[in-house]
């Protein structure tokens, strides 16, 4: 009977084991005539197994790995490369849901008045829906918002040690300099600050960069410090003054604004190294300025707010459709529904065309929500940018307590990061954007990275010991 049994397990095996080689022949096939018609979808399947398998080993690592790709909405190929990547992030993180390590499940329940928060948030935003006129326009724009919440919990429970947060930083500003690098190849940059067209790298739009590049060439500016090597810091150097590049050639007033808001936050929570704070911005200055001067036209658009393109007038009406709804607005993505009926009130606006005959969004993150969401949307919103704010400024603080400057000089380089990417909210419509959320996320991932941290030491490895574990359950923000 034993041999019987035998038999049968190894012919079960046999019949399994036959079914690979023409699978892997049927693959190979799909995979060679991609790489003939599209190049860049071939590649992609060739490499997807092998990513497949990274995120199932470690996470981590394929979280840092999509990152980049949040950068590069503007490329088609890479924006569909972005987006299977982070399918298989997502499709991971929910597989392994029921046996999230301790620190994760730790992390959940610690910020749960932020998670619900957030879920407030998106519950009203899909309410919404019920009193818009145009509910399949809201739909358009609800599934990002599903998308972020998902991004959301899974960086916060996915980046829960030091080598994690350390390798989504890095990744962060790799994205920004692909971007960047990919304008460069291209020939736009150059194009840009000759004063053909605006520079939108890999980004497909010049304002939507220029809020990218400021994160990245903060969190750059935090690794820099943060590493003694002397190849490392080389290479840091070389992206701060690449993304700056980049950054003058976007012609982004936004952007301008954001950088010196970004500054003085600098200036506000690194008290103890303003010198060093000064020692960069005096770098990144310096680099736009001789940018600048190879670009007199580009410095003309950043410094004359005389012509807007019509921002002004959307503005206007976008308050007085929340002016006219304070409490619920108009509805999730039907701002262009309604615009066209504010044109005849008091008031002179310059670009109708822009309302009436090709609606555009607010480019105003704020407005936006507040147009469309009411007040309670608004509030909601940034209840949960808070809440992720006030999260980082504790790990912060608890880092410093315990001296461990590098670890607090990163938390504090992702708030500054954080306000930038706000501030540049101001001169576009970007709620949902990954970038954002994903700064947003690393607040409470700090915290809890900072929960977990012995005194005097750091968690750095992917498992954590008994004595840890015992510190998660008693640890509270």
């Amino acid at each position: 009977m034993i041999g019987s049994g035998e038999h049968s397990l190894s012919a079960g095996s046999r019949d399994q084991t036959l079914w690979i080689a023409p699978g892997g022949m049927v693959w190979s096939l799909l995979v060679g005539a991609a790489i003939v018609a599209q190049p860049g979808i071939g590649l992609a399947l060739l490499l997807a197994p092998a990513y497949a398998a990274l995120v199932l080993v470690n996470l981590a690592l394929g979280l840092a790995l999509w990152v980049p790709f949040t950068f590069l909405g503007g490329v088609s190929a890479l924006n569909a490369a972005g987006k299977a990547t982070g399918l298989l992030v997502a499709a991971a993180w929910l597989g392994n849901l029921q046996s999230l390590p301790r620190a994760a499940t730790a992390a959940l329940h610690r910020h749960r008045i932020l998670l619900m928060t957030l879920a407030a948030t998106v519950a009203w935003l899909t309410f919404s829906l019920a009193w818009s006129e145009d509910p399949g326009r809201g739909l358009e724009d609800l599934w990002h918002w599903y998308v972020v919440v998902l991004l959301f919990v899974v960086v916060m429970t996915t980046v829960t040690t030091t080598r994690a947060l350390q390798l989504i930083l890095a990744a962060f500003v790799a994205g920004g300099v692909i971007s960047v690098a990919i304008g460069v190849f291209d020939g736009s940059l150059v194009s840009s600050l000759d004063g053909t067209d605006r520079f939108a790298g890999g980004a497909g739009d010049a304002n939507v960069l220029a809020a990218g590049i400021l994160p990245a060439t903060v969190l750059a500016a935090a690794l820099l410090t943060d590493t003694r090597s002397s190849a490392l810091r080389g290479l840091l150097l070389g992206a701060i003054v690449l993304l700056v590049a980049g950054w003058v050639a976007t012609e982004s007033r936004g952007g301008a604004v954001a950088a010196v808001v970004a500054i003085a936050a600098a200036f506000v929570l690194f008290k103890e190294r303003r010198r060093e704070v000064a020692a960069i911005a005096a770098l990144a200055l310096g680099v736009a300025a001789l940018t600048f001067v190879t670009s007199p036209g580009t410095w003309e658009r950043v410094t004359s707010p005389k012509d807007d393109n019509g921002r002004a007038d959307l503005r206007t009406v976008a308050w007085r459709m929340g002016e006219d709804e304070p409490l619920t607005g108009v509805g999730l993505n039907n701002f262009t529904v309604h615009s066209p009926e504010y044109v005849r009130e008091p008031g002179e606006l310059t670009y109708v065309g822009l309302i009436v005959d090709d609606p555009h969004v607010v480019h105003n993150t704020y407005l936006q929500l507040f147009a469309e969401n009411g007040v309670v949307g608004l509030a909601l919103f940034l209840g949960v940018v808070g809440g992720c704010l006030r999260a980082a400024k504790l790990a912060a603080d608890r880092f410093g307590a315990r001296g461990e400057r590098s670890l607090e000089t990163l938390a504090r380089a992702v708030m500054v990061a954080t306000i930038g990417v706000l501030a540049a909210d101001l001169s576009i419509s970007a709620a949902t954007d990954q970038k954002l959320w994903l700064l947003l996320a690393l607040g409470p991932a700090l915290l809890t990275v900072a929960s977990l941290a012995r005194a005097g030491g750091r968690v750095t490895g992917e498992r954590l010991t008994t004595r840890t574990a015992g510190l998660i359950q008693g640890a509270k923000a």
